[in-house]
């Protein structure tokens, strides 16, 4: 047997290998710490993300930024809410909004309250079916992405419109959607 310090140095060698290994053990099975989750919120840039361009009879006619979720009326409040002359009821206000879009906000015909005796239109129409896009035809009440569609299809095939009543004639639009449009679109 050793002597007293030997005894020491055995137990205080034997104490610092079971740390090391009980250290080394620890160490190999901790986990990964993953990198700290950031959340970003959304900034009202990012949910405003459509452009309109709001026309007619409204207070302050401009392009906005509306929300994708927006409808006409909303871009009708955003500038500044229509005039006392402004026809709402030519347009459709709960249409879905798209970006690009023009919402053009007509004035109420003066030949309402005319006589017989007066002559001529007194609104101008608002839409060249000629040059209309697709959004610009779809903002028109009763028109959907669908007969958006058939009628610049129609006019690819056909070329220019010779009539506003062709749009009927030629069985693009039903005779309600004609009677809601056919004040609000040209032919030059």
């Amino acid at each position: 047997m050793g002597t007293w310090p030997d005894k020491n140095r055995l137990f205080l060698t034997a104490g610092m290998v079971l740390l090391i290994l009980l250290g080394l053990v620890a160490w190999l099975s901790r986990q990964p710490v993953p990198p700290p989750l950031s959340v970003i919120e959304p900034t009202p840039s990012i949910l405003a993300n459509l452009k309109v361009y709001v026309s007619g009879a409204v207070r302050n006619p401009g392009v906005y930024s509306l929300s994708p979720e927006g409808r006409v009326v909303d871009a009708v409040i955003a500038a500044g809410g229509a005039l006392s002359e402004a026809d709402l009821d030519a347009i459709n206000l709960a249409a879905k909004l798209r970006d690009e879009m023009q919402v053009k906000v007509p004035r109420r015909s003066a030949a309402a309250g005319a006589t017989a005796i007066s002559a001529g239109p007194t609104m101008p129409a608002l839409l060249d079916l000629n040059k209309a896009s697709q959004a610009e035809l779809e903002a028109l009440p009763g028109i959907g992405p669908v007969t958006a569609s058939k009628i610049l299809a129609y006019r690819a095939e056909h070329g220019s419109f010779h009539s506003v009543e062709e749009l009927q004639d030629a069985k693009l639009v039903n005779r309600s959607t004609y009677e809601k449009i056919k004040d609000l679109v040209v032919v030059p």
